[in-house]
């Protein structure tokens, strides 16, 4: 079933002055169908088979299949008002709005009556405007989301291209420094002891690594996944002997909370992630500030570390507060006297 728009600019045009008139346009409307003219068509008078001179050019038009007394009386307009009515729609009007085709708007040819500007109005989208404004605005959305992405990513790979040739520096320039001697831009190295090193039941002794050696934070750490990226990522972070100090400081302390939580080992976190947060775990002023409690009798615990490094009195006080094992003997229970540990152990063996 065909159908036709009917433009709201209608009630401003000459059309909507007059009842008849304005009745005869909008019936025509309704029983006009789609219509293409090929060639040139010769204008018809209303009343007689005779062509005006006018003809109406190739293209599509609104075609209605009737008489004119056939469009009149279903406008139900009196026959000679609704013919009237029709030569005046098929003369040129200047008053116009629209002076496509002279002004005309509905002429006779053979076989019926053709609306000349019913493609026009059929086409047009009303919603283009809005339809615009939204594709304008998701294109400036997604064109600002691509150039925060670009910015984004080009700056991770300037920092760590930036990274990699300042390793590779320092690389070179170590090489050239006799053994024993800090590098240029760094501190001499301090007695920061990362875990414990030594036979099972004796003092450990605590390794020396320098400030700036993140590969012994990587070996110390209890995952190895991510440890390329964390790498990369201590080396823009950490950048002073302090932030140095610190970041060892987390590392006991995140392992000594993976110990107390009894944490299995698929969900400690990879490397790299712990890097991203490692801040978070740097002992506050309070565990700062609290004595460090000597070691467990007969324990792989290592010696008292320096009062500049509190990693270890995080560490030992949180192993302090674990339950003991099942089975361990009497003498190494928290509160018992101090023992030697092969003195335990051994009076465990015997007794059994």
């Amino acid at each position: 079933m065909a159908f036709v728009k009917l433009d709201c600019g209608i009630l401003d045009s000459t059309v909507w002055q007059e009842r008849e008139a304005r009745e005869v346009w909008i019936t025509a409307l309704l029983m006009a169908e789609p219509h293409v003219l090929d060639v040139p068509t010769a204008q018809l008078h209303v009343r007689t088979l005779t062509e005006t001179g006018w003809f109406v050019p190739p293209g599509w038009y609104g075609f209605v299949p009737a008489a004119g007394t056939g469009i009149a009386r279903r406008a139900m307009v009196e026959g000679e008002a609704g013919l009237t009515v029709l030569e005046r729609f098929g003369e040129p009007e200047p008053e116009s709005r629209s002076q496509d085709f002279e002004g005309r708007r509905l002429v006779r040819i053979d076989g019926g009556y053709l609306v000349l500007n019913y493609q026009r109005y059929r086409d047009r989208d009303y919603t283009t405007a809005e339809r615009s404004r939204r594709y304008r605005e998701r294109k400036a959305s997604r064109r600002d989301a691509t150039q925060s992405h670009r910015d984004i990513t080009q700056a991770e790979a300037e920092a760590e291209a930036e990274a990699e040739a300042e390793a590779e520096t320092e690389a070179e320039a170590e090489k050239k420094i006799p053994p024993g001697k800090p590098a240029p831009g760094k501190p001499a190295a301090l007695p920061i002891a990362l875990e414990p090193d030594g036979p099972t039941g004796s003092r450990a002794k605590a390794r020396v690594h320098d400030p700036f050696d993140f590969e012994a934070i990587a070996k110390a750490y209890p995952r190895r996944e991510g440890r390329s990226k964390g790498l990369k990522k201590l080396r823009l972070d950490v950048t002073t002997a302090d932030e140095y100090s610190q970041l060892v400081a987390a590392l006991g302390r995140y392992k000594a909370l993976l110990v107390r939580d009894g944490t299995e080992p698929q969900f400690i976190k990879h490397f790299s992630t712990w890097v991203n947060c490692w801040r978070d775990y740097t002992p506050t002023a309070d565990e700062k500030a609290r004595p460090l409690p000597p070691p467990l009798a007969g324990s792989n615990l290592p010696p008292p570390a320096p009062d500049d490094h509190p990693m270890y009195r995080e560490f030992v006080e949180k192993i302090r507060h674990l339950p003991p094992p099942s089975g361990l003997p009497p003498a190494l229970a928290p509160g018992a006297a101090p023992v030697q540990a092969g003195a335990a152990i051994g009076a465990g063996k015997g007794g059994s």
